[in-house]
């Protein structure tokens, strides 16, 4: 009896998410230059992928791995979850930190 596996449509799904992830960050952090239209494409095929997956702990895994596809499942969560992947204390700081930064590019006294 020979037995094959059909992976189930879900770890299909998965797989399929995880290729267009690093498609999409490879896209993002590239230093040359990126068609814009491509781009967007990629960007609206991960955006809907990411919503045909929901919010499994698995995706949440995924997206943890590429900041920019993390950034777009955050967008796509934003009303049931805010800002899901950041920690508040980690947020908090940076924004303090970028606070900081602007005023002293202005020229301002920065406040403690």
């Amino acid at each position: 009896m020979n037995a094959t596996s059909t992976p189930t449509p879900h770890i299909q799904s998965l797989t399929a998410l995880k290729q267009l992830i690093s498609v999409f960050e490879m896209l993002d952090a590239s230093a040359e230059c990126v068609d814009a239209d491509q781009f967007k494409l990629v960007a609206e095929r991960l955006a809907e992928a990411l919503r045909v997956a929901g919010a499994s702990s698995a995706v949440r895994q995924l997206v943890r791995t590429s900041p920019a596809a993390a950034e777009i499942y955050e967008n796509l969560q934003y009303e049931q979850a805010g800002l899901c992947l950041a920690p508040l204390d980690l947020a908090t700081a940076y924004e303090l930190k970028a606070r900081q930064v602007i005023e002293r590019a202005r020229g301002e006294p920065a406040e403690s």
